[in-house]
């Protein structure tokens, strides 16, 4: 049998996969940029969306199709209102 670390690897990987699978089908059907930023909840550290996350925001978007626009799925407990606009 597998231990707990070997078990909770595989799911991280099989999440990944599946949230890549799916990034890439709405970004299909919609013919748009998809981005999805998501934070961790465990509560250690600033996981709110601050000024800060513009430096990596702005890496992200630099070499995409401006033309086609951009859907940004966010997924995080809270922040901001200014610095996410």
């Amino acid at each position: 049998m597998p231990g707990i670390h070997k078990i909770a690897n595989s799911i991280d990987r099989a999440g990944d996969i599946a949230r890549t699978e799916f990034i890439d089908h709405l970004s299909k059907k919609e013919n748009r940029n998809v981005i999805c930023y998501y934070a961790n909840f465990s509560g250690k550290g600033d996981t709110s969306i601050n000024d800060s996350d513009l430096r990596g925001f702005m890496s992200t978007v630099f070499q995409l199709d401006k033309k086609i626009g951009l859907d940004l799925i966010l997924h995080t407990p809270g922040g901001d209102p200014a610095a996410t606009e």
